[in-house]
């Protein structure tokens, strides 16, 4: 599962113990990353709108969420953690809609 990327935040990389997308990944829960706090579904959507929450997220910090600063694993770097973000939402910018 930790390698399967239907687990992984498309925002932040952050593991879930469901996918946030269904087992599918066509089907979002509309949950809430207990790291990044983006709602499955919504703000990302697609690899430009996940670009453009992430780069708010890390401009604020990039911190987990304290109500769940716990589910963190302690020896993960925040870089490490962006390297975990689904192949097809890392390298989005997020300049335009119609990249």
């Amino acid at each position: 599962m930790a390698t399967d990327e239907r687990f992984r935040c498309r925002v932040c990389g952050a593991l879930e113990s469901e996918p946030p997308y269904g087992e599918n990944g066509d089907c979002p829960t509309f949950n809430f990353c207990p790291c990044c706090d983006v709602e499955y579904g919504y703000q990302d959507c697609n690899p430009i709108a996940a670009a453009r929450y992430r780069a708010a997220w890390l401009e604020k910090g990039g911190a987990w969420k304290r109500r769940y600063a716990r589910l963190k694993l302690e020896d993960l770097a925040l870089e490490e953690q962006l390297k975990r973000i689904p192949v097809a939402y890392r390298d989005h910018q997020g300049s335009g809609w119609a990249e």
